[in-house]
């Protein structure tokens, strides 16, 4: 076998052995690969959003309907604002 054989078998095994380390597990889920979103039951990271509400590896929330997730925790849509009238008179 000559030198052009032999890396050019180097080269193959190099190629297949990247193609089969991307295709790996992937990193379980950690404050450390998942500071920005939360943890699913499978261990994958999610963003936060209304499906997926959670920060810092947490495991995700749903938030329920008429909440939105923010910054990483669901709260309510409605606004607090309340108002009032009284009417008062005498005679």
């Amino acid at each position: 076998m000559g030198r052009g054989g032999f890396a050019l078998k180097h080269i193959a095994l190099v190629a297949l052995l990247a193609v089969l380390e991307s295709c790996g597990p992937k990193p379980l889920c950690s404050p450390a690969t998942c500071s920005q979103g939360c943890c699913d039951v499978n261990g994958l990271c999610h963003t936060s959003a209304s499906a997926t509400c959670g920060l810092n590896a947490a495991m995700c929330t749903n938030c329920l309907l008429g909440q939105s997730c923010s910054l990483g925790t669901c709260t309510s849509n409605l606004s607090s604002s309340g108002g009032g009238s009284s009417v008062g008179g005498g005679s």
